[in-house]
């Protein structure tokens, strides 16, 4: 294996050729480990099972050189063979006919891939057969070969890749080289090159907004990180083997480092230029989202036009609205309930609606009707707070002081809302001097608070001046009639009750109002006699003669008595 492959000649040749890359319109992406990665999950080794991603990668290697015509057999009756590789006039021929250059660079991307899996089954079964280490060795070699070759492709001028696809096949090819390596026990080489791939996937984690295809760049460093450790501890420095990566990589070769982090910034640039073109991605509080649905797209371009146009009307507002809620339901059948551009949508539709629930108020004047309005803008202002910004975001600068800026916005339309009620519960006029006064509050703490918006300063101000202008013309104006309502008691308590002053003429124009006193109601208690009580009490002491000596002796019925008797009992 020779070591020039990944020397820093290399890199310079590299960066030489993404300083003199073509324009991005006309550039070929392959996303190598977005296409690994998937085919690896989707055919045996979510379970372990090499053997069976080997055979997946022959079948597709095979469709695809029949379906390029680029089989490695002559003859019809007894077929030979003929290696035939892959050239970049290949690839840049495909590109000038329109027609598909990724098949030709997915067939080395194939072999290294078959030739990988072969080396992993037999690492597997090394354990029980130690001669298969040998063997295991030369599939490892044969796959850094192809992996060479396709960063060969890519890298060789003139091209049509751009810089993701030249990094990522430079990632690759340094893994599996690293790989191979550490099998044949060589450590440093093995620490340098993994090293190297592990940097590359990390800052194409950062430049690459999005997040399905993210997420495969942390899982690979995250599978580097043991191999890593594993080699420092070989290597003997006892101090880089418990270090952190981040520190690992901090002590590498400056001048290598610089190469690398030309060839990086090189890339994010030409990233960010290609995607922009489209709208393909939004920044929202220092990190980029990807946007892949074309009617997403065609909504932030509305938005980026009416937030550039001061003079939104509601109607505007209410079809952005509309548009946005549409965006929502697109990625919510799409299960993409938590993903960081749900929120940023979610974040622009309330936001949307305090716009268009202030450009409302302009037209108000009732401060009845104002009441309502304010009470949407806290209520979307609060639930921008309530969004899970921490599961994206890290303790960042940004995310604090926006929530902040939120803050302070609740804070002083609170104010606003506070002075409205105050001035439609005039009736009551103690709640009203409370609301007033509590509005003067909130304006001062709003005044106070370094994040509230500039433009709403004046505002504020005013506000609060007006709010304690009206408390105290409120609270004098009650004072008064407080003071007249008792003297008019008492000239009417003094009148006596038309029924005690039936005989004095007195012409009392309360009665025809009929709110004149007819009668004291209640009356008034008098004090009357009490009825006197009869208690029979000589009952008591009567004494009745006895009966006794009558039940003893009754008297003797005669012949009528019978006579009666036989008769009634024949009646019977």
């Amino acid at each position: 294996m020779d070591e020039s492959d990944v020397s820093s000649s290399d890199g310079l040749d590299l960066v030489v050729n993404l300083m003199n890359d073509v324009s991005h319109k006309d550039s070929i992406t392959f996303e190598i480990l977005h296409v690994v990665k998937e085919g690896q999950s989707q055919h045996g080794l979510k379970h372990g099972d090499y053997h069976r991603y080997r055979q997946y990668c022959s079948r597709r290697l095979r469709r695809i050189r029949r379906s390029l015509n680029f089989v490695q057999t002559t003859g019809k009756t007894r077929p030979t063979f003929q290696l035939k590789d892959v050239t970049n006039e290949m690839v840049m021929s495909a590109h000038k006919a329109k027609k598909d250059p990724l098949r030709y660079l997915m067939i080395p991307l194939m072999c290294a891939e078959r030739s990988w899996s072969h080396a992993m089954q037999l690492k597997q079964e090394a354990n029980t057969e130690p001669r298969k280490k040998f063997h295991l060795i030369r599939k490892y070699k044969k796959a850094v070969k192809y992996a060479q070759s396709l960063q060969t492709i890519c890298n060789s001028s003139p091209t049509k890749c751009d810089a993701r696809t030249k990094l990522e096949s430079s990632a690759y090819a340094s893994y599996l080289t690293g790989l191979f390596y550490f099998e044949a026990e060589e450590w440093l080489k093995a620490n340098e090159l993994l090293k190297k791939s592990q940097t590359i996937y990390e800052k194409l984690f950062q430049a690459i907004a999005d997040e399905e295809v993210a997420v495969y760049y942390r899982q690979r460093c995250d599978e580097i990180k043991p191999t890593l450790r594993y080699c420092a501890f070989n290597i003997g420095d006892q101090n880089i083997a418990t270090q952190d990566l981040t520190k690992m990589q901090s002590e590498a070769n400056e001048a290598d480092d610089q190469l690398l982090a030309n060839k990086l910034d090189h890339l994010i640039l030409q990233t960010r230029e290609k995607q922009s073109v489209t709208l393909s991605e939004v920044q929202w509080l220092g990190k980029t989202i990807a946007v892949k649905q074309e009617k997403i797209r065609a909504f932030l371009l509305l938005m980026q036009d009416s937030v550039s146009n001061p003079l939104t009307r509601v109607s505007q507002f209410e079809k952005m609205i509309f548009e946005c809620r549409d965006c929502l339901q697109l990625l919510r059948e799409s299960n993409q309930e938590k993903s960081l551009l749900y929120n940023y949508l979610s974040y622009l539709r309330l936001d949307l609606t305090v716009g268009r629930n202030l450009q409302l108020i302009k037209s108000l004047k009732n401060s009845s009707e104002m009441v309502r309005p304010f009470e949407i803008i806290i209520g979307c202002l609060s639930e921008i707070q309530g969004l899970p910004l921490d599961q994206y975001y890290s303790a960042s600068d940004s995310v604090e002081e926006f929530q902040q800026l939120i803050e302070a916005k609740i804070v002083a339309f609170k104010a606003f809302r506070c002075y409205h009620i105050g001035n439609v519960t005039k009736n009551g006029w103690k709640e009203s001097v409370a609301l007033l006064h509590r509005s003067a509050q909130y304006c001062e703490s709003a005044l106070r608070d370094k994040n509230t918006p500039k433009e709403m300063v004046p505002e504020l101000t005013q506000l609060m001046a007006r709010a304690e202008s009206e408390k105290f013309t409120i609270y004098a104006n009650n004072l008064m009639k407080d003071e007249v309502v008792p003297q008019t008691k008492v000239k009417t308590n003094n009148i006596p009750p038309l029924v005690n002053r039936l005989d004095t003429y007195y012409e009392d124009n309360e009665l025809v109002s009929g709110s004149s006193s007819l009668a004291q109601f209640p009356p008034q208690f008098q004090p009357i006699p009490c009825k006197p009580l009869f208690f029979d009490l000589a009952l008591n002491h009567i004494t009745f003669p006895s009966l006794e000596a009558e039940k003893a002796n009754p008297k003797n019925s005669g012949i009528t008595g019978f006579v009666k008797g036989w008769l009634g009992g024949w009646r019977k």
